[in-house]
């Protein structure tokens, strides 16, 4: 199951609906994995604070894939250097919106 998160300062659940699949859709292609959209999920919006002055929602999205493959072998990563966690527990907190620089 493939997960993806986004801060945006609309309500609109079509056009958050449609930017958490093309997500989804981009980390499913890099593992040579595919979506099945029917065990797609959306949630939200959760009302976080607000980014310069802006209020933001916070949707989140699942969906399961079938046929994933590592896009790196993880005996590589075991050579390159001192062991790291591989998975990490994804909270709300890690979803950030994006800064103008």
């Amino acid at each position: 199951m493939y997960r993806a998160a986004a801060a945006v300062p609309f309500d609109d659940p079509d056009r958050v609906t449609a930017g958490l699949r093309g997500q989804l859709r981009v980390m499913a292609a890099a593992a040579g994995a595919d979506p099945d959209w029917s065990t797609l999920r959306v949630q939200g919006p959760v009302r976080r604070g607000a980014h310069r002055g802006t209020r933001l929602s916070e949707w989140t999205a699942t969906v399961v894939v079938t046929g994933a493959s590592p896009a790196v072998d993880d005996r590589w990563i075991d050579a390159l250097g001192p062991a790291v966690p591989r998975r990490m527990a994804a909270t709300a907190e890690m979803t950030s919106p994006l800064v103008d620089r």
